[in-house]
């Protein structure tokens, strides 16, 4: 049966102007060799055949890319709802203006703390830029794009993140996505850092799902008990809905399992229409994928241990609206 993509992360360059404690793909530091513009147009029209509607275009840092804005362009003349993924240092008000023109729906910005000593920590930027991408959020607002803040959860942020919270609606921001950290890329030297998944609960359920916000909050959650949302919350690996490409061509049904560099494969050697009708190369994928989560149970080896028998792990890509975890 031919699979039917819903949705594309593109990730356009691993550059970077940031070098975050957690990043998984090592961006900045690890700068891979780009997708040419021909082969990222090539990909997009072979996306929109598959089906997929909507694009978050990402990195590294997206806006570092040149031609960032030809690439929206050209997106959009295919018809994809469009995202763009980026840390907010660079949303100055000329390329505000012309990301406004590229007709670019919606802008996700990275914020993992309410004051700029927590931010700082994670992000290794001082209170200028801190006080930089809060301004450009403001921006973002007043031009009527769909913002969504993208926070990665830590130990280091955890108590402060109702006053995160609370500070993305005064901003009048759209959504906020808490997101599990996964330790792997430069994150694998802050294992520490990983938040008892059952302790997160109790936040989410007694702090967070008690605030009355404007705001939508998502929230990821990598356990939960065993009697809620079994079938509605499913591993990514099971279809082939989500398609991650790397800035050096690989796919991935999900972008946790590109730290196993085990990808479906490479659109510089293979277009992306012959990889998702190639049954061989799609059973040998999902036997790799289900190697791990033999080995680890999960996709997140040696993160933490359920020891309470009423939880089960869930996808920490997946992401439940705060009501929902009540």
């Amino acid at each position: 049966m031919k699979p039917k993509i819903n949705s594309l992360d593109l990730c356009i360059t691993n550059h970077c102007n940031y070098r975050c404690v957690h990043c998984s793909f090592s961006s900045g530091s690890l700068n891979t060799k780009e997708m040419s513009l021909q082969k990222i147009k090539q990909i997009l029209k072979d996306a929109r055949l598959w089906g997929a509607e909507k694009l978050d275009i990402s990195g590294g840092e997206p806006l570092l890319r040149k031609d960032a804005y030809e690439i929206i362009k050209f997106s959009k003349r295919l018809g994809f709802k469009i995202k763009l993924l980026t840390n907010g240092l660079l949303l100055s008000n000329y390329v505000l203006k012309r990301l406004k023109e590229t007709g670019l729906d919606a802008i996700g910005i990275s914020l993992d703390g309410s004051t700029s000593k927590i931010y700082n920590k994670i992000r290794r930027k001082n209170k200028t830029a801190f006080d930089k991408v809060i301004s450009n959020i403001k921006k973002c607002v007043a031009l009527g794009f769909y913002i969504k803040i993208n926070t990665v959860l830590f130990n280091s942020n955890l108590e402060d993140i109702v006053s995160l919270a609370r500070l993305c609606d005064k901003l009048e921001v759209d959504e906020l996505r808490i997101c599990y950290f996964t330790p792997f890329g430069r994150g694998s030297s802050i294992k520490n850092e990983f938040v008892n998944p059952v302790d997160w609960l109790h936040v989410v359920r007694y702090q967070l799902a008690n605030l009355m916000l404007r705001t939508k909050l998502f929230i990821g959650a990598v356990a939960i008990e065993k009697n809620k949302f079994k079938s509605k919350h499913s591993c990514l690996v099971s279809n082939l809905n989500h398609l991650h490409i790397m800035s050096n061509g690989d796919v991935y049904s999900c972008p946790i399992l590109s730290i196993y560099n085990k990808p479906l494969g490479n659109v510089n050697t293979i277009c992306l229409s012959e990889i998702l009708t190639d049954k061989s190369l799609l059973r040998k994928y999902k036997k790799e994928i289900n190697k791990v989560f033999k080995t680890h149970n999960s996709c997140m080896p040696s993160c933490f241990s359920l020891n309470n028998s009423k939880f089960r792990f869930v996808c920490p890509y997946k992401k439940f609206l705060v009501e929902d975890l009540k």
